[in-house]
């Protein structure tokens, strides 16, 4: 999977020029030619202005309304532009998680920017800002009159002609023909940029043309506007900016390379000196603040800016929710698009991360396990009955360096993932929820020796036999203290193979199908669930995040909700956009939902393969350890009312690796399990994420489901034989 430096880039070079395509003005470049435009200039001022240039220039009268006509006929309205403004991502508490821009932008409203700021911008740059109109007459017709004789372009500019050539710079999108032409040295060009500043000064209130300047002017080191500028320079928000931070800023604006006060030093300085003298000559500042703002190094506080996720301290949630972004039509039609709202649309994403959830994971992965290790792992967290995703984590860090992956193991491919590791025995649980909905009580009883064979030829969801191949289900050695006939309940506490092969068969292979996938169970590689025998023991790969959801489906009593990672978004002006929705629904009844729960809680107590992986203060929990063939894969997922976590690990560079005398986190194992490895993790984590929580009591099982309606079972099964061997199955 990419980066996202190398993701940005691609973005980048594919992007189109969306927004306003300026054009240029075709000018004779003769002397009557740049006279009769002056006039037309005058016209937006008023007779005044053009009374004023008469006797200057002494053109006939038929020449100054040519002149005026044609100014007026030029475009006066500016196209719908929005700047570009950085997005940001926040955790569920509002603690920012990432940015993402292509220019560094934070809107801020001019109450959020210091009047001290606002003083020194308008100070050196338009001092008679709120005196004048769009234009000011004096500034202009000097500069007019000058460059008229010169042919060169001279100052002169108000902040709302400045204002609005900053819009144009913005609307070239990067095209270095347009940013060219919104600045070039051309009576054309000011002509056109006078009369949109007309325009503006006709729609807007000058404070909102100094709110929208101080948002757009460039202060820099790819700093756009006051708020990135303070970040960036002073690392302080703009409404804490000092005097003298604050004529450092408004000095960089004339010039962004030659006064940048990284690169130079010196004339930064000379040049905050003038802004703070000019402070004094109108008036903002006594000479005595001036001289002892001038007496201040510049004190620089450089603070890093960082666009994507990267540099997240929570990569991998970082990275699954651009995926959701990028991967949804509601953000936008195509891919493009929505990168595009992404780093442009100055979005506030709040997050469904919760902070302590996604620290105790970190943590506990940390202290567990290892980047250098051979075998990885990756949880996820879910919110039961919401879908929100509390926590997202693994233990090879985010990038790509060595130890290093970009890939997020805990998500479907789609979302930035791998395609998904065998779950083992965690599918059990979906076999009983089937059983359950048709009768077969807790206590349904099935002989269950060490191996088992001869099924008969199962059917799928579309209707069709499914030959089973001579499958001969067998059980882990070490857990083989049972009788020979069993109850479901001791089945799921022990992980037998054998039940369970024997209980699929009774409920039906499509049924069990079903069950998972009303729970929420899919393929992290897109494609549909594969449907063999041998689903029960987990064959399909799945995703971490994916078996999470599943489970807490069970954990909000049947409540089954599609995982969901953002819990709203705003634009840069308050207004909300759509999220997508959770969706939830009731999957099953409360009465099997909790009767899962119940047999899933007798896999924590004594005995059962979960038995190691109690909660802190008494807490119930519910859960299953699942281990592969071969322990290629080994999990543990399980779940309280208020959270449900599943655990992986395995290799994620050689899914065919057998976790066999290996050292996972300091600690060697000559043969690793659900119950030894991710068990421990799970329970480390659930206990760090879940402290201060309430203790919430498991749902009380359905009487009724636990007997059921199908008697104590068959204790015998027919023997057939058949020829096609379907994946090899986990052992348990």
């Amino acid at each position: 999977m990419p980066n996202f430096a190398s993701r940005r880039a691609h973005r980048l070079a594919a992007r189109t020029t969306r927004r306003l395509r300026t054009t240029g003005l075709h000018v004779d470049s003769s002397r009557r030619q740049r006279v009769a435009n002056l006039f037309g200039v005058a016209t937006l001022s008023g007779a005044l202005m053009a009374g004023a240039m008469f006797p200057v220039i002494g053109i006939a009268a038929v020449e100054t309304k040519k002149a005026a006509d044609a100014f007026n006929n030029l475009p006066d309205q500016l196209p719908s532009l929005t700047p570009d403004s950085a997005s940001v991502i926040l955790a569920s508490d509002g603690t920012q998680i990432a940015s993402f821009y292509d220019d560094n932008r934070i809107d801020d409203p001019l109450s959020a920017i210091a009047p001290v700021m606002q003083q020194a911008q308008v100070a050196i740059e338009d001092y008679r800002f709120y005196q004048h109109g769009a234009i000011d007459v004096q500034g202009t017709l000097r500069a007019l009159l000058r460059n008229s004789s010169s042919g060169n372009q001279q100052g002169g500019s108000t902040l709302t002609q400045q204002y609005v050539k900053n819009l144009l710079i913005q609307a070239a999108n990067g095209d270095p023909d347009k940013v060219a032409a919104a600045q070039a040295p051309t009576l054309a060009r000011k002509l056109q940029e006078l009369r949109y500043a007309g325009q503006i000064q006709k729609q807007m209130s000058k404070d909102q043309i100094l709110d929208s300047y101080l948002n757009i002017a460039f202060y820099g080191d790819n700093a756009y506007g006051v708020e990135a500028a303070a970040r960036h320079y002073f690392s302080t928000p703009a409404a804490d900016l000092t005097l003298p931070e604050a004529a450092l800023l408004a000095g960089i604006v004339q010039d962004p390379t030659k006064y940048n006060p990284v690169l130079n030093p010196g004339p930064a300085q000379q040049r905050r000196d003038e802004v703070l003298t000019r402070m004094r000559d109108v008036g903002n500042i006594t000479t005595a603040q001036m001289q002892q703002a001038q007496a201040q190094p510049l004190d620089l506080r450089i603070g890093a800016a960082h666009s994507g996720c990267d540099t997240s301290q929570y990569a991998f949630f970082c990275d699954y929710v651009v995926h959701v972004i990028e991967n949804d039509p509601m953000f936008g039609a195509t891919q493009e698009d929505r990168q595009n709202l992404l780093y442009e649309g100055g979005l506030t994403i709040k997050t469904t991360l919760d902070p302590q959830a996604q620290q105790a994971a970190d943590t506990t992965l940390a202290a567990k396990t290892s980047p250098t290790d051979k075998a990885q792992a990756a949880l996820a967290t879910v919110q039961p009955g919401t879908g929100r995703v509390l926590a997202i984590a693994q233990s090879r860090p985010y990038g790509t360096g060595k130890n290093e992956t970009t890939v997020n193991y805990a998500v479907d491919y789609a979302d930035g993932g791998s395609d998904g590791f065998q779950d083992g025995s965690t599918n059990k649980a979906f076999t009983a929820a089937a059983a359950l909905e048709q009768g077969y009580g807790t206590e349904y009883k099935i002989d269950s020796p060490y191996s088992v064979g001869g099924f008969a030829a199962p059917t799928n969801c579309d209707g069709k036999r499914v030959a089973t191949g001579n499958w001969r289900p067998t059980n882990d050695e070490v857990a083989t203290d049972y009788g020979p006939v069993i109850t479901m309940r001791e089945g799921l506490r022990k992980s037998v193979n054998t039940y369970f092969a024997q209980l699929e068969e009774k409920v039906g292979l499509c049924s069990t199908v079903q069950a998972a996938q009303a729970a929420g169970e899919h393929r992290a590689d897109g494609t549909p669930l594969q449907e063999y025998l041998p689903f029960t023991l987990g064959f399909n790969e799945v995703s971490p995040l994916d078996i999470a959801d599943s489970y807490a489906t069970f954990a909000a009593q049947g409540v089954q909700c599609n995982t969901i990672a953002i819990d709203a978004i705003t634009t840069s002006d308050g207004k909300s956009l759509p999220v997508p929705s959770a969706d939830c629904h009731q999957a099953f009844t409360p009465a099997v939902a909790n009767t899962v729960t119940d047999m899933l809680h007798s896999v924590m107590e004594p005995g059962g393969t979960g038995a190691d992986a109690n909660l802190d203060d008494s807490r119930p929990a519910a859960g299953k350890t699942g281990t592969t063939n071969g322990a290629v894969a080994v999990w543990y997922t399980g779940y309280t009312p208020q959270m449900a976590t599943s655990v992986w690990v395995g290799d994620p560079d050689n899914y065919g690796y057998q976790m066999a005398n290996i050292t996972i986190g300091g600690t060697f194992y000559s043969m690793v399990c659900g119950a030894c490895v991710a068990a421990p993790i799970w329970t480390q984590m659930m206990n760090g994420a879940l402290k201060g929580m309430p203790v919430a009591p498991l749902p009380a099982p359905d009487p009724a489901t636990i007997i059921g309606t199908q008697g104590q079972g068959d204790p015998r099964q027919a023997h057939i034989t058949y020829k096609y061997a379907p994946p090899t199955a986990p052992k348990d």
